[in-house]
């Protein structure tokens, strides 16, 4: 491939010595327009191709053909008459009179299907397709498409030249040289092409969604030696195309999706005789943003980068002459690996201002949090709820305690949801520390009534013994929205401990008193939060650091935590993330297994999430996943080896 690249930068160097304005086909071939050099210098077209030649060849080595025409049909329809190691000038006045023999296949833009098509309405040739009417060309292949044909039969095409293209896709193709006899030969050559082709990925910086594979597999009819020796020969040409989940320029990623292929396509090694890979469907670009989730803008302030379109050159002033291009095409056959391009103009671009996407879905937020402040630095919270953002309409007031200038460096929706969780800590922590004598009444719960007879509304109560006004009242609807699990041991507790809590509803119907102790009672550590895209802590973009500083933090984590990331573990069974979760086993096992002692407590906490997600993967697929073992540990034998899909 180097020898390759090493020529084609010597073929566009030597061509661009004279002229900017080339049209890159590929790494051997490409359009130039001649008609600015031939009106300023004055010299004959064909003695300046025929000078151009000399150059090409004393530069590379390598003999080539050139074609002359008024437009880009009729200068590779003249590199046809050129080859080998010629060049052709088609004059306008004999343009319509060339046309006439030539194939309709050999038309670019017309493939078997079409030539097939033509042929059964009696059309072999460009002049049988010259005296037909344009009507029904497009009636037979529709307005845009007819209307091609009957323009290309007669050598018009008005396409310009395009001199800045925007790469839409990456390829490797070899097509020289296969014959294989096992699939681990086959499996082997494809691992050495998809390296090669993301190592092209990375040098663009693009990351493709769409990975397509083509073989050439030997046609039935075909000998099994070719003419020309290790040529293709006649082939059958399969392809086929998987879309990735995100973009990604990964070679574990392309390289998984690649064998995939090859393995549904299933053709006989000993078949094969050409093999292409293709990356496309790029991620397009956009403007470095920062995330609103992130940390780090927290504490930045918000700078205001006001794109400014670039300006607008004059258009050249254009002689009334015939353009003529040239299209140059070396004849020393090669593989084309790579395309070198040159791009005398600057194409006016429109920068859009987006923020990056991460290719996901909306997410789910973790249904409790632990309110425990003696444990903080073991809660994950503490370590995602600054990153928590919401858009509320109006400012809200700074409280006591915040730093003001810290405050006006963030953004209005950041400030405002800081603002608003303080507060909402600041509550919870003054409700945790209110005196057992006091009554704790969630919000919008009214006090238990008797059903009235006469369908007047019941007298205000009166006020009861300290006894009575000792108990909790909790909402029945509050409680059948907590979570199964949560619900179930609430219901335990009620059983066991009956004095102190009162169960209440705020329809007359319900008139059933349940009552359990404040200090056995979890809803008080219960916090009901409202969706949001960021609940599933693996699907954050700072997870690894996220799951980092969770192992870090201490040395046993809290339940909470560990059900928190197990809850979103088995989100990411649901979105069929598999490769993500394996990801995120992967770091919290090599993370824990870091630690330098004090780890039985981590080891554990694995296991249990290593259980949840086995569970749910034998629901969904029926199968246990691939993870990494535990850990030898001979305090707490947390040493496993799980399933495998």
């Amino acid at each position: 491939f180097e020898g390759y690249k090493e020529v084609a930068f010597a073929l566009y160097n030597t061509v661009a010595k004279y002229t900017l304005n080339i049209e890159a086909v590929s790494c051997d071939e490409m359009f130039v327009d001649l008609t600015d050099l031939i009106s300023s210098t004055g010299v004959d077209v064909m003695d300046f191709v025929s000078f151009l030649r000399a150059q090409i060849k004393q530069v590379t080595g390598c003999p080539c053909s050139a074609g002359v025409g008024a437009n880009r049909l009729q200068a590779r329809m003249a590199t046809k008459r050129a080859k080998p190691n010629g060049q052709y000038y088609l004059a306008p006045d004999g343009v319509e009179e060339y046309m006439r023999d030539i194939a309709i296949g050999e038309l670019p833009g017309i493939g078997p299907s079409t030539s097939y098509r033509l042929k059964q309405l009696g059309f072999g040739t460009c002049g049988d397709l010259q005296n037909v009417a344009v009507a029904i060309l497009q009636r037979e292949f529709g307005k845009k498409f007819g209307d091609m044909i009957y323009q290309a039969c007669r050598g018009v095409d008005d396409r310009p030249l395009v001199y800045d293209k925007v790469r839409k896709s990456v390829s490797v193709d070899v097509n020289y040289g296969i014959r294989f006899k096992t699939e681990g030969e086959v499996e082997r050559f494809m691992k050495q092409l998809t390296e090669e082709i993301t190592k092209r990925l990375c040098e663009i910086k693009q990351r493709g969604k769409l990975v397509t594979v083509k073989l050439l597999v030997r046609s039935p009819e075909a000998p099994v030696e070719t003419a020309k020796y290790m040529g293709h020969g006649l082939c059958d040409i399969v392809t086929k195309s998987q879309p990735l989940k995100e973009h990604s320029c990964e070679l574990e990623v392309i390289q998984r999706a690649v064998l995939g292929l090859m393995k549904q396509i299933a053709a006989p090694p000993h078949e094969l005789r050409g093999i292409g890979l293709q990356i496309s469907k790029f991620e397009e670009k956009k403007s470095h943003v920062e995330t609103k989730n992130s940390l780090k803008s927290m504490f930045q302030k918000v700078e205001a980068k006001n794109a400014i379109a670039p300006k607008k050159e004059p258009s050249p002033v254009k002689l009334e002459l015939t353009p003529r291009k040239l299209e140059v095409t070396p004849t020393k056959t090669a593989p084309s690996p790579s395309t070198p391009k040159v791009s005398p103009k600057r194409t006016e671009t429109k920068s859009k201002t987006q923020p990056p996407k991460f290719g996901r879905g909306r997410g789910r937020p973790p249904k409790y949090l632990s309110l425990n402040k003696s444990k903080q630095t073991n809660d994950m919270t503490k370590f995602l709820k600054d990153s928590k953002s919401d858009h509320p309409k109006d400012p809200e007031p700074i409280p006591e305690g915040l730093d003001p200038e810290v405050l006006a460096a963030l953004p209005d929706d950041i400030r405002a949801e800081v603002i608003k969780d303080y507060k909402f800590q600041a509550k919870l922590q003054k409700n945790s520390a209110a005196p057992v004598n006091q009554p704790v009444k969630p919000e919008q719960v009214s006090p238990p009534q008797q059903p009235s007879t006469s369908g007047r509304k019941p007298p205000a109560p009166t006020p009861e013994s300290p006894e009575k006004t000792n108990k909790i009242c909790v909402d029945f609807k509050f409680l059948q929205a907590l979570p199964p699990e949560l619900r179930q041991e609430v219901e335990r507790q009620i059983e066991l401990q009956k004095d102190t809590m009162v169960i209440t509803s705020t329809e007359p119907e319900f008139e059933e008193r349940l009552q359990v102790t404040p200090e056995a009672s979890p809803v008080k550590q219960i916090v009901a939060e409202e969706d949001d895209e960021d609940g599933n802590v693996l699907l954050r973009p700072n997870w690894r650091q996220l799951l980092t500083a969770w192992v870090e933090s201490g040395d046993v984590p809290e339940q909470v935590d560990v059900d928190m990331v197990a809850a979103g573990a088995c989100d990411l069974i649901e979105r069929k993330m598999l490769y993500e979760l394996q990801q995120a086993l992967r770091l919290l096992n090599r993370t824990i297994g870091e630690q330098v002692g004090g780890g039985c407590g981590w080891h554990g906490a694995y296991g249990r999430i290593v259980e949840r997600v086995q569970v749910g993967m034998v629901a969904g697929y029926g199968t246990k996943l691939a993870v990494p073992k535990g850990f030898e540990c001979g305090e707490c034998c947390n040493v496993k080896e799980e399933g495998k899909v």
